[in-house]
């Protein structure tokens, strides 16, 4: 037997390739024609962006110390939370509320949160709705555990990294 010489392994590829361009272009004709179907490759779904309102309490609202907030969600990823925190602009703080909201299948959501201290009548605070992935919240829920232990909640000078308030207002304490 002889051995392939390059020209032959040349002559060889352009044989290879006419004939994939041949069944090729069969295989486009037929499924034109209906007589085979080829389908579509599959199209990605993009991931929904999650959404996360408060509808209650609304902006300016005077609240007590302990309030019920209220709100509306859509496309929460699995294994996230909405977490309500509250944010005083007098302490530069982020306060996590005891623990993540209560959400119904409908998508509305509630949370108790406790806003401010005894002596904080009629000073601002920030409350904030977000979407907390797995990290979020364990980062949340180690700050309550350390602060139950020392009987001191000092809040968090910054949110954890990836974390991004979705819905925010800004209310006056009672």
């Amino acid at each position: 037997m002889n051995k392939p010489t390059a020209a032959s392994w040349k002559t060889f590829a352009a044989v290879v390739t006419a004939v994939a361009a041949v069944i090729s272009a069969i295989a486009v004709l037929l499924n034109a024609l209906g007589v085979i179907h080829v389908p579509a490759p599959p199209v990605a779904t993009p991931t929904p962006i999650p959404e996360v309102r408060i509808t209650y309490p609304v902006g300016e609202t005077v609240v007590d110390q302990t309030q019920t907030i209220r709100g509306t969600s859509r496309s929460i990823p699995a294994g996230a939370v909405i977490w309500v925190v509250v944010f005083s602009p007098d302490v530069g703080a982020y306060y996590p509320q005891d623990q993540p909201a209560a959400l119904e299948a409908d998508g509305v959501w509630s949370s108790t949160a406790y806003i401010g201290i005894d002596t904080d009548a009629n000073k601002r605070f920030d409350i904030l709705a977000l979407v907390a992935d797995r990290n979020i919240q364990d980062s949340f829920t180690a700050y309550l555990a350390e602060s139950r232990a020392k009987g001191q909640w000092p809040g968090l000078r910054n949110l954890p990294a990836g974390d991004v308030p979705l819905s925010r207002v800004s209310v006056i304490r009672r």
